[in-house]
């Protein structure tokens, strides 16, 4: 009797949390149709909206790349970008400072912000009006 009693606690506690979910479901996307497993949909349908509005592989956005790249640059160094181009887990760079030393010290402080791997200055040269202009590619982490 004590498990036939345990067992339909259970079972009811399980469909009322199928329900539940089924019912999340189906607020969350009212158009689709009725699954077998709403979890795994959800998940998938969770990675297709990454892949379009932008969020990359590390857990970070478009949006969350650039404001690393905005607080990392040091406050006393003068420097424009003219391309912000994100290419899969690559970033890549491409502007103007004010000296040869400048574009190092951007360097140096990227490489500790916390969603790159690894930066690279790809090109350095001097530009109209004593402009360093500069190309950088970096790796973004990967998500632990």
């Amino acid at each position: 009797m004590n498990m036939g009693v345990k067992y339909y606690i259970v079972r009811s506690t399980y469909g009322r949390l199928d329900r539940a979910i089924n019912e999340l479901y189906r607020k969350t996307f009212p158009e689709a149709k009725a699954v077998q497993d709403p979890v795994r949909e959800m998940r998938d349908k969770l990675q297709a909206a990454k892949k379009k509005f932008g969020v990359l592989g590390s857990g970070s956005s478009a949006l969350d790349v650039m404001k690393a790249v905005t607080e990392g640059v040091p406050k006393e160094v003068r420097v424009n970008f003219f391309e912000f181009r994100l290419e899969g887990e690559r970033l890549k760079l491409r502007g103007e400072a004010q000296s040869f030393e400048a574009v190092d010290k951007v360097k140096a402080e990227l490489e500790k912000a916390e969603p790159f791997a690894e930066v690279v200055v790809k090109n350095t040269r001097m530009g109209v009006q004593n402009k360093v202009k500069f190309r950088m590619e970096i790796k973004l982490k990967q998500e632990v």
